[in-house]
């Protein structure tokens, strides 16, 4: 939403372009506009307040990512957790249930497929380097040009390699 305030030192007093305030602040935020009367200016002053409270997107709790093999995650599972326990006891059932929320993170962190992203410093370290120096090289010609503005200075920027 794009809200325009126009405020005035009094109301006898022309606009010009220092007396309007654009804002441009979503509607769902609370926006409050403040003069300063200052006698000794020429201008009035203008104070925005703008209260915001930043939600945090939290993503919601999930057993499986993007990355996890599902399929080799459940046949991990399966080789690893007996079925054949036998629950007589407090004791017996305390145990599988402890085994089991063991077993589960372990699986899956073993079931998770490594991220495959490709860092480009690392693929082409020599190029990066060569144009790195170049581009300095570049900005120290065009700096020293602007102090001096000399053709031959002219010439390293525009072609730093035949100099």
């Amino acid at each position: 939403m794009l809200s325009r305030q126009i405020i005035s030192s009094s109301p006898a007093k022309k606009l010009d372009i220092l007396d309007i305030f654009v804002t441009k602040i979503p509607s769902n935020l609370h926006c409050l506009t403040n003069k300063i009367l200052n006698l000794n200016s020429d201008h009035s002053f203008v104070i925005l307040n703008v209260s915001v409270t930043v939600f945090a997107r939290v993503e919601p709790p999930r057993l499986f990512s993007p990355l996890i093999d599902r399929l080799e995650f459940q046949n991990i599972l399966n080789q690893r957790i007996d079925s054949k326990i036998k629950f007589k006891s407090n004791h017996d059932i305390d145990e599988a249930a402890n085994n089991l929320t063991m077993q589960i993170p372990s699986a899956a962190w073993e079931a998770t497929k490594p991220n495959k992203t490709h860092n480009s410093k690392n693929n082409y370290p020599i190029e990066s380097d060569q144009i790195r120096c170049q581009i300095v090289e570049k900005r120290r010609a065009r700096a020293k040009y602007q102090v001096t503005v000399l053709p031959y200075h002219k010439q390293l920027i525009i072609n730093p390699l035949t100099h």
